[in-house]
């Protein structure tokens, strides 16, 4: 396992994170978002996952695959909703949760239980977490919103990293001087 605990360089953290995902998607992978927001990472999960399908990289491209996303604010998932909408993305390519991400084995365990005839866990090949709060201009608005919580993201990180198969990645993305 390697840990990267943050870039003094100036490298966009969210771009490093893109990067690792792009190294480790596969063509048959199901992808989870645990922490939604807006959507934007799913949609580059999602994006990913279809150029290893088109370029042949890795497993069957003829599975089903999905993009799970987890987020608490109904706002979120309505803005994820929507990002994916305007790009056409079919809604039976992914499915927006509002539960908390420490839930996520449920949902994304049954569904591939049901889809591989019991075998667990063998198509998940990358959850991200990008911790903090959904983004908003509104400085007031952003100080009554819901923020994630430790507590609920230490289970959903163990949860995370015995869902992912092996070779994938579970990635966090966080912020220093960040209330959220």
């Amino acid at each position: 396992m390697e840990v990267t605990l943050g870039t003094r360089d100036g490298t966009n953290v969210n771009r490093l994170a893109r990067r690792v995902w792009r190294a480790c998607v596969r063509a048959d992978d199901d992808v989870v978002d645990a922490t939604l927001g807006h959507g934007h990472d799913a949609l580059a999960l999602f994006r990913m996952r279809e150029h290893a399908k088109a370029s042949g990289a890795g497993g069957s491209s003829a599975r089903m695959t999905m993009v799970y996303g987890f987020d608490i604010m109904d706002e979120a998932l309505t803005s994820a909703r929507g990002l994916f909408a305007r790009e056409g993305v079919d809604e039976d390519r992914f499915t927006f949760v509002r539960e908390c991400h420490s839930t996520m084995d449920g949902r994304v365990n049954n569904a591939n239980a049901d889809a591989s005839g019991g075998e667990r866990n063998a198509h998940v090949g990358v959850v991200c977490f990008n911790l903090g709060y959904l983004p908003s201009n509104d400085r007031d608005e952003r100080a009554v919103r819901p923020r994630t919580s430790i507590d609920t993201t230490v289970v959903a990180l163990q949860k995370a990293l015995d869902m992912v198969r092996v070779g994938g990645v579970v990635t966090v993305v966080t912020y220093v001087k960040h209330d959220g």
